[in-house]
């Protein structure tokens, strides 16, 4: 099916002939995909320093960061890796 492009001019025009064509209503256009994949990379960079700071200030266990932060075990390993990760390539550099 195409969509006659010349007939819309306005986004809530194009946005009704797609609810048409899919079934759906309030279906999520490009501008509302692209802000939710924004939301998401910046929720998980804030846990991301979140899980951090609280392994590089606190004595908490990975479980009882992982119970504050409200992530997964592995989220909080994999942050654990990736600072390890940068300590080793730092003292690299400084040699």
């Amino acid at each position: 099916m195409s969509i006659n492009w010349s007939r819309y001019s306005g986004r809530m025009e194009f946005r009704n002939e797609i609810d048409k064509i899919t079934g759906k209503k309030k279906t999520m256009d490009i501008f509302e995909q692209v802000r939710e994949i924004k939301l998401q990379e910046a929720v998980e960079e804030r846990d991301r320093l979140f899980v951090q700071n609280l392994l590089k200030k606190t004595q908490f266990s990975l479980d009882k960061i992982a119970s504050l932060v409200n992530v997964s075990l592995a989220f909080v390993k994999e942050v654990k890796k990736d600072m390890g990760k940068k300590k080793k390539q730092r003292s690299f550099h400084n040699i």
